[in-house]
């Protein structure tokens, strides 16, 4: 193969790369602000929606969809993205005397194995002192509970960033919380952890309020 040919041949093989695989940008998608990126094999689709199920925050993220599935509309395209991840589903509290000490509850997975656990805050058994109670329960029971110490009695469940997290010691609008009082909520060796980038929120009282706690 000469010296032509094989300059002919790079050049036909980088053409061929560029139809196939360089995005075109399609503009603004919905009303949120979603932005989608064309190419012959796959979309890229910047997503800037607004949470189904009533979030304050929307739902970003950048997903890449190939070929057969690059081709279906947009909202067919949703549908795909919000099947990929777990669902958080806020719940309603619980409206009967016996629960008249719920501050608020949501059922997501809390762990990451998963399975979805059904959360409730309420308060602890401290006067003087702000605690609360947090347990996550499954359909055997109660899997964790852990009594925290908080600043105020300003906390409950919120929805950002496609998760389920805590707002502790701010009682105003959720479209003003500033990110220190937002605390991502998970499990760590079989307790409750609930934290930010300024660090955790501390444990009170003894094993029986705290479960599996080290």
């Amino acid at each position: 193969m000469n010296r032509k040919r094989v300059v002919r041949w790079i050049a036909l093989s980088l053409i061929l790369v560029l139809v196939l695989f360089l995005p075109i940008p399609k503009g603004t998608q919905d009303e949120g602000g979603t932005k989608a990126y064309d190419a012959l094999v796959y979309k890229i689709v910047a997503w800037n929606r607004a949470e189904e199920s009533g979030g304050n925050e929307p739902y970003r993220k950048t997903s890449v969809f190939w070929y057969p599935d690059s081709r279906k509309p947009l909202e067919e395209l949703w549908k795909l993205e919000k099947a990929k991840r777990p669902q958080p589903v806020i719940s309603d509290i619980p409206e009967d005397s016996d629960h008249s000490m719920v501050i608020d509850s949501a059922s997501f997975g809390i762990d990451g194995d998963g399975a979805i656990e059904n959360c409730i805050i309420t308060y602890g058994p401290t006067s003087g002192l702000f605690t609360v109670v947090l347990t996550a329960s499954d359909e055997k029971g109660i899997k964790y509970k852990n009594t925290f110490l908080i600043s105020s009695g300003g906390i409950r469940f919120y929805q950002a960033d496609g998760a389920v997290k805590l707002v502790a010691g701010y009682p105003g609008d959720p479209a003003e919380i500033s990110s220190e009082y937002i605390y991502n909520i998970s499990v760590k060796d079989k307790a409750i952890l609930i934290e930010n980038e300024k660090g955790s929120l501390p444990y009170w009282g003894g094993a029986d309020w705290n479960w599996n706690l080290k």
